[in-house]
């Protein structure tokens, strides 16, 4: 749920042999695309001014090669 101070997410990912880790979120809002995150360094990501309304964030883990991992979904 998206108000006027931000979301804060967070997430785990565990890497096997692999230093150069970046992340990318898609953000839905209400079910339609929203928003595309893309080559994050952290696993912690603070979005600020959404619009109000409810958020479902799909995270990926991508390699060196631009490889994504399987989506989780927050």
């Amino acid at each position: 749920q998206a108000n006027g101070d931000g979301v804060a997410l967070s997430f785990d990912y565990v890497v096997k042999h692999s230093a150069m880790v970046k992340y990318q979120i898609k953000l839905y809002k209400a079910g339609t695309f929203y928003k595309i995150f893309d080559d994050l360094t952290s696993p912690n990501y603070k979005f600020t001014g959404l619009p109000d309304g409810e958020y479902t964030a799909e995270i990926r883990a991508k390699n060196e090669q631009g490889q994504l991992s399987e989506a989780v979904t927050k």
